[in-house]
């Protein structure tokens, strides 16, 4: 009887945390001049994975987050291998920060350095480091999101 009582829990888990990306949505977006695929991280399993253990991200990709409310938003490079750009949008796609970050290999998780929205934030776009500044983005810009995420 015990063990019934596990059943949902041990699904909540996987939908949580350990299903694939398999079901991962892209959307393209268009900033400035380039065209960009971002995968769409809105499922809280996907949001923990981030773009972590990646040793690359391709020249036009990188990945939106999506958050059900807009907070100050906090990130940090657990097991990533890249450096990113971290642009944090409010609820109407207008960029509120913009932080670079680099990996932090084997730096113990309460070392790790965390890169904190200024404003509320709704959405984040990880791009590879030093696209923000090649495409010129500035803090209150406001980026073409799609109307439904």
């Amino acid at each position: 009887m015990l063990a019934l009582l596990f059943i949902p829990f041990f699904f909540l888990l996987y939908f949580l945390f350990l299903k694939n990306n398999n079901d991962i949505r892209q959307i393209r977006l268009q900033i400035g001049d380039k065209s960009f695929s971002l995968e769409v991280a809105s499922a809280i399993w996907q949001q923990s994975r981030g773009l972590s253990n990646r040793s690359s991200l391709c020249p036009n990709c990188g990945m939106l987050f999506v958050f059900p409310e807009s907070h100050i938003q906090t990130f940090w490079m657990k097991d990533t291998l890249i450096p990113l750009d971290i642009i944090f949008i409010d609820t109407l796609g207008k960029i509120v920060t913009i932080h670079t970050a680099n990996p932090q290999p084997n730096t113990p998780i309460n070392k790790l350095k965390t890169y904190s929205s200024t404003k509320n934030a709704q959405y984040v776009i990880e791009l590879n480091a030093g696209q923000a500044k090649l495409l010129n983005l500035t803090i209150g810009q406001t980026l073409p999101l799609p109307l439904t995420l």
